[in-house]
């Protein structure tokens, strides 16, 4: 007899012969009040599992979404806007309302960052490098060892030419995909590791993780946390095929519903009582 009945004395009388006895225990074992709050309030073991493996899923998730954020593109991007990006939660609460798709926008931001990158390149090599006290300096945006530079990370040469006739005095760096186009031209100096593709991809990827960030995956991560706990459950007999499908469909599309809903509302909370740090950290937990 396979053991569908959670209650070992039914089992201990229909072993003893006790059947009548046997037939009238409770299909499951008699909770203590403690119990039976606690599984009111946090559901049976078995959705505690769950609960804890979607957990650790989405705080996985967050972690690798976090160690993949390149912090010289979030200073770059820092220096760009006016509002200061102190943390990497004020960072995420930005990329939240920067359209990733939008070529305007990573454009603006991408050049920013390959100040930051060329300025590291300069200083490694052993050049005194200091930006300005503004983003919007006309004409210039370094200074190497106290010489005015302007900064091109282009994908065509125009931008270049328009900056040479405007600001003839000021000599400009220009992204090595450009080199060709200005070999020997005394007031263009190349940035030998700053490559314009590659420039706006880390730009916009990085936007993306910021907004990751604050997105718990939480169909997906419930999902495969159901599914898991109840494939075992099929695995150990405790369950068909039919009620194991039915558990994940439902498990999932509740779990999912209240998570949202968590997730909304403690972010919400945590923005007006602790800014961008309240959105990420009340919304894991609204969510959780």
């Amino acid at each position: 007899m396979g053991k569908m009945i959670g209650n070992p004395q039914f089992y201990r009388l229909w072993e003893d012969g006790r059947y009548t006895e046997a037939l009238e225990q409770s299909l499951e074992p008699r909770k203590s009040k403690r119990e039976r709050i606690s599984d009111f309030l946090f559901g049976s073991r078995t959705e505690r599992t769950t609960t804890l493996a979607a957990a650790g899923l989405s705080v996985g998730d967050f972690i690798y979404d976090y160690l993949r954020i390149d912090p010289v593109v979030v200073e770059g991007i820092n220096f760009a806007r006016a509002e200061e990006i102190d943390s990497i939660f004020a960072f995420s609460h930005f990329a939240k309302n920067i359209d990733a798709d939008s070529v305007g926008e990573i454009s603006q931001l991408q050049g920013y960052v390959a100040e930051k990158m060329l300025a590291m390149e300069l200083t490694a090599k052993g050049h005194e490098v200091q930006f300005p006290e503004t983003s919007n300096e006309p004409g210039w945006d370094l200074l190497v060892d106290g010489e005015k530079f302007q900064v091109k990370n282009l994908s065509e040469p125009r931008g270049v030419y328009e900056h040479l006739q405007k600001y003839p005095d000021i000599p400009v760096y220009v992204n090595a995909d450009l080199a060709d186009t200005f070999a020997g031209h005394r007031n263009v100096y190349i940035a030998e590791s700053i490559h314009h593709e590659e420039i706006v991809s880390k730009t916009r990827e990085t936007i993306i993780l910021g907004q990751e960030l604050q997105d718990f995956e939480i169909p997906l991560v419930t999902a495969l946390a159901s599914t898991a706990t109840n494939v075992k459950g099929l695995m150990k007999g405790e369950s068909n095929l039919k009620h194991t499908v039915l558990n994940i469909v439902t498990d999932t599309a509740s779990r999912s519903a209240g998570g949202l809903l968590g997730q909304y509302t403690g972010a919400t909370v945590g923005l007006m009582l602790f800014g961008p740090a309240g959105v990420i950290v009340l919304g894991a937990a609204g969510a959780f």
